[in-house]
């Protein structure tokens, strides 16, 4: 990839090639890293070369935006080509970005603006989506489920494992097709038996259209993943309750730093104009698309934070896809009496219910 970086005064011009994607994002990221490292704190973004940008290189943009706000500093973005543009317009990152129609404008644009102060989130320790999402669906206290539309978690979850893929960038995605950009196993449960799943499929298929599949797999799903909580001791099952049904079992929190780490922080984005991580992105669109938001903010305050939770939402294409299979299935399914639409191709389990790897064909 072929990086062009220009000084001038107090602000840096970063621009990428042709394509803004899972091949060239990392180069690109570690570009704008170098240049803020170096004492610039305001970059421009010149994407007048680009023709091609994907889910990975519209969060590497979003990334970027988030490193510069972290030294005090900004980002703004020029020279959008007619189909770059399209995809920010489909994304909401035209309401989030400063957009120039060239780097010359762009560069005018910092001599009257002040720069941005917002502090980062603090540091959490890594969890996957998938337990983050189960974390935000659990009530405080007791540990139970918080009340959800039918299959809203299963979605999520669902969602979650294909964004946990896209966000190791194992997968990348447009608005056709999911591809598999390093199929090689992580040694997770949860990942590898959907991204063999992937890897394997003799069809390309869309993000909703895996969200789907996957939707399928979801009792499999949250049982890797609150055993992995119970694992690190976040959470204890209640050994009063010795009914395996996910409905009716107790998830007390034993350590919830983490479980009120992530409340937190999450309520701190969708309740200020501060600039969001990817993976924040990502976890607020599947906290929304599941109700999560509905079941835990009173509904006055909902119907403030609304807008700010929609706009927030848009910022992936991957999680507008989830919302749209979520919003499409649970449609259907009302429509049909709850009757799952599973293709024959895809009926054989991507896991095998217990141990979480690839069931045998």
């Amino acid at each position: 990839m072929s990086i062009k970086r220009e000084r001038i005064g107090d602000v840096f011009v970063v621009q990428p090639g042709e394509r803004l994607d899972v091949g060239t994002a990392s180069e690109f990221e570690a570009a704008v890293q170098e240049v803020l490292d170096g004492g610039v704190r305001n970059v421009v973004l010149d994407l007048s070369r680009v023709t091609y940008i994907s889910s990975v290189g519209l969060g590497t943009c979003l990334k970027c935006a988030k490193l510069a706000q972290a030294k005090q500093g900004r980002v703004v973005v020029a020279g959008l080509t007619e189909p770059v543009r399209k995809v920010f317009e489909i994304s909401g990152l035209t309401n989030l970005f400063s957009i120039f129609a060239s780097y010359e404008d762009a560069l005018a644009s910092f001599d009257s603006a002040a720069t941005a102060t917002t502090a980062m989130p603090k540091g959490m320790d890594p969890l996957t989506l998938p337990e983050e999402i189960l974390l935000l669906a659990l009530r405080d206290g007791d540990g139970s489920f918080v009340d959800l539309p039918e299959h809203s978690l299963d979605y999520a979850l669902a969602g979650a494992v294909v964004m946990e893929l896209a966000m190791r960038r194992l997968i990348d995605s447009d608005a056709e097709r999911v591809t598999v950009v390093d199929g090689s196993p992580v040694g997770d449960p949860i990942l590898d038996p959907a991204l063999g799943a992937i890897d394997r499929a003799r069809e390309s298929h869309d993000t909703q259209w895996w969200v789907e599949t996957l939707s399928h797999e979801a009792e499999t799903i949250r049982g890797h993943a609150l055993e992995r909580l119970i694992d690190r001791g976040i959470l204890k099952r209640d050994q009063q309750r010795l009914r395996w049904v996910f409905g009716k079992r107790r998830y007390p929190v034993v350590k919830d730093a983490q479980q009120r780490e992530v409340k937190e922080r999450v309520l701190a984005i969708i309740t200020t104009d501060e600039i969001p991580e990817p993976h924040d992105v990502v976890l607020i669109a599947l906290a929304d698309a599941c109700a999560v938001f509905d079941a835990i903010i009173d509904p006055d305050t909902m119907l403030e934070l609304r807008p700010r939770i929609a706009e927030i939402a848009r910022m992936d294409l991957m999680a507008q896809s989830m919302r749209q299979a979520l919003v499409t299935t649970q449609a259907r399914d009302r429509r049909e009496g709850d009757v799952p639409n599973v293709e024959p191709a895809v009926r054989e389990r991507i896991y095998d219910g217990t141990s979480g790897k690839v069931a045998s064909s």
